[in-house]
């Protein structure tokens, strides 16, 4: 009787019971990429964009995934970051193009500016490992983009936008050594010997 109570159980809904949890993995949050928008996806000007390479069943590319829904989801970067994700095995070509191992596949995210990929972070990754990419990127292209972007160098100076261009001598030949004149030396050029 017992057995028959219990056997009946699993089979009739029990109000107040929780079903049990299914093993179907969840609609992603983040925007789907397929061959027709990737182009326009990657394009933004001004904008970071993260696509994960997703396999099903794939434990680093599913940890990927939820690190890039709680980004979005939190809005840490605001607009300057834009998360999508791309089926890698419905997408093999386009993938493939993107340099995906699919032999030896552990979770990849892809980082796109301006049309142009930065790079990649390969193989199982934590939130900080991502958010440190990301920030990475991100100071790439304020100084790519931004005003003021070159970098220092020490013994330089930077001249005025309305300051004249600088004419160039050229160099004294180097102490102690004699031209020797050659038939196929460039018109105004003279090799050097050793004295």
């Amino acid at each position: 009787m017992f057995g028959g109570a219990l056997m009946a159980g699993l089979f009739i809904d029990i109000p107040g019971l929780a079903a049990p949890a299914s093993t179907a993995r969840e609609e992603s949050e983040l925007e789907q990429v397929d061959e027709k928008n990737f182009r326009e996806m990657i394009s933004a000007e001004h904008r970071l964009t993260v696509i994960n390479m997703m396999m099903d069943g794939n434990p680093d590319a599913e940890k990927l995934q939820e690190i890039l829904e709680q980004l979005q989801k939190e809005q840490t970067y605001g607009e300057k970051v834009a998360y999508a994700e791309l089926d890698v095995i419905e997408n093999t070509d386009l993938a493939t193009s993107q340099k995906v191992d699919l032999e030896e596949f552990a979770g990849q995210l892809d980082f796109y500016a301006a049309g142009y990929k930065l790079g990649s972070l390969r193989g199982p990754a934590d939130r900080p490992k991502v958010e440190a990419t990301i920030e990475r990127y991100l100071a790439g292209l304020v100084k790519r983009f931004g005003p003021g972007w070159l970098p220092e160098v020490d013994g330089m100076q930077r001249a005025a936008s309305d300051a004249p261009i600088l004419k160039v001598e050229p160099a004294d030949a180097v102490p102690g050594m004699k031209p020797i004149p050659r038939k196929d030396t460039p018109p105004g050029m003279q090799p050097a010997s050793q004295p």
